[in-house]
């Protein structure tokens, strides 16, 4: 039923999917570039429980049921692209009307995120990502039997990985090379942010009216 090297094929094909250049990316990369850690850490938290919810979904197979209601999925499209929209218009008025959203070590930041705040940008990235959807369905369905225990381990994996990668890619981007870097350009990175959050949202509805 397992087999190691299908098990390591599995895990790779997994991280590699869930980095790929997308919303929640972007979405980590400027919350912990402008807020820190601690808030791109909540944020994680909720891609995390956003993935664990694809995971369940699509191990059981409820993720095609709701790909096969087409009216419910185009409605699920939309909502996810007009929430990055508002998180980019947010982001951009941020960009306009400040010089910097990081406040000196020690000091109270009054426009940081609340760990709830963060948390939510992150679930709702996540869940409104109808690519999680079908990417987690289709390479599941390629290594996944009908096996129930078969099925619980290659969920656990991908919640697991979600759960130890995506901390530690932010825990990397609070590098002092990388966080210097940030600092000197930083309006210019958060339009590049806004800029990025709204192709991806334009090609979420343009696929819905394709």
């Amino acid at each position: 039923m397992f087999s190691a090297s299908e098990i390591a094929l599995f895990a790779l094909t997994m991280a590699a999917g869930q980095f790929t250049p997308g919303p929640d990316l972007l979405l980590i990369l400027k919350n912990v570039l402008n807020h820190g850690l601690r808030t791109g850490l909540f944020t994680v938290a909720g891609i995390c429980t956003g993935v664990a919810v694809h995971a369940f979904l699509a191990v059981t197979g409820l993720a095609i049921l709701i790909h096969q209601w087409p009216d419910a999925f185009r409605l699920f499209r939309i909502a996810g692209a007009l929430y990055l929209v508002w998180i980019a218009l947010q982001l951009a008025r941020s960009s306009l009307h400040h010089r910097a959203n990081l406040a000196p070590p020690g000091a109270r930041n009054p426009r940081a995120l609340s760990p709830r705040s963060a948390y939510l940008e992150g679930l709702v990235t996540n869940l409104t990502n109808p690519k999680v959807v079908l990417f987690f369905s289709f390479i599941i369905s390629q290594f996944v039997g009908p096996h129930p225990l078969q099925r619980a381990v290659y969920g656990s994996i991908i919640v697991l990985e979600a759960a130890l990668l995506w901390p530690l890619f932010a825990w990397l981007m609070q590098r002092r090379p990388v966080r210097e870097a940030f600092l000197r350009r930083q309006r210019l990175w958060n339009a590049a942010f806004a800029l990025l959050l709204l192709a991806v949202a334009a090609h979420l509805l343009l696929d819905h009216q394709a």
